[in-house]
C-alpha cells in the first residue's frame, strides 16, 4: 500500500503438457483394398512424458505369379509363360508401442520403450502348392536406459531385447508341415565419456546373448 504502482506477473501453463490424441484413418484401393489406422495417446505432466501408440494394417489383394505351361506345335514342345491370378490373398497386422520417460533434473533422465507387432495370420489359396499357408509371428522389443552427469562425466547403462516367435504352417492334401521359430536376443551395456587433460575419453561394455530355436515337424 505505500507504493504507487503494483506489477501481476500471472504465470502461463505450459501448453505441452496435459492429453493428446491423433487418429488417423487411411482407406486405398488401387488394385488391393488396404485399411491403416493409427491410435496415438500422450500424457507430459511436468518430469514425466508417456505416448502410446496402436495400429492396425489389413490388406486384401490379387496375387500373381508366373509360370510355364508346354504345349506341342507341329509335333514340336514349346513352353509358353502365362500369370496365373489368385485373388485370396489376405494379410492383417497388429503394431503397438508404449513410451515413457521421466526426467529427475537437468541431469538425471531415465527412459522405458516396449514395441509389440502380431501378424494373426496370412492366407494364400495357391493351387499345385500348399493348400493353405498361415505365417503367424509375434516380437516383442523392450528397452531400458538411464543416463546420467556428474561433473563433466556423461554415463549411460541400459537393455535392449527383444523376443520373436514366428510359425509357418502349409497344409497339403495328404499332410501338413509346421515350421517353429523361437528367438530372444538380450543386450547390456554402459557407456562414460568426459573430458581428461583436454582430451575426450569414451569407454564402454557391452554383453548379448541370443538364442534361437527352430523346429520342423511333418
Amino acid at each position: 500500500k505505500n507504493v504507487s504502482s503494483v506489477i501481476v506477473i500471472r504465470l502461463k501453463r505450459d501448453e505441452a503438457e496435459g492429453f493428446s490424441l491423433n487418429n488417423i484413418l487411411r482407406l486405398d484401393y488401387t488394385g488391393k483394398f488396404a485399411i491403416n489406422d493409427e491410435l496415438t495417446l500422450g500424457l507430459k505432466q511436468k518430469a514425466l512424458s508417456v505416448t502410446a501408440f496402436v495400429g492396425w494394417d489389413e490388406v486384401r489383394r490379387e496375387y500373381e505369379r508366373r509360370k510355364y505351361e508346354n504345349k506341342y506345335k507341329d509335333h514340336e514342345l514349346i513352353s509358353e509363360e502365362v500369370t496365373v491370378t489368385h485373388p485370396q490373398v489376405h494379410t492383417q497386422r497388429l503394431t503397438a508401442r508404449l513410451s515413457a520417460a521421466y526426467d529427475f533434473n537437468a541431469k538425471n533422465r531415465i527412459s522405458f520403450n516396449y514395441s509389440f507387432s502380431d501378424k494373426p495370420e496370412d492366407r494364400t489359396w495357391m493351387p499345385e502348392t500348399p493348400e493353405l499357408d498361415k505365417e503367424p509371428g509375434r516380437r516383442h522389443d523392450f528397452a531400458l536406459e538411464y543416463t546420467g552427469k556428474t561433473g563433466e562425466w556423461n554415463f549411460s547403462v541400459g537393455n535392449n531385447s527383444f523376443i520373436d516367435k514366428s510359425d509357418l504352417i502349409e497344409e497339403y492334401s495328404s499332410s501338413s508341415l509346421f515350421y517353429l521359430r523361437n528367438e530372444y536376443d538380450l543386450r547390456t551395456y554402459a557407456k562414460v565419456s568426459g573430458q581428461l587433460g583436454g582430451f575426450t575419453l569414451s569407454a564402454g561394455a557391452e554383453h548379448e546373448l541370443d538364442h534361437m530355436d527352430v523346429k520342423l515337424y511333418e
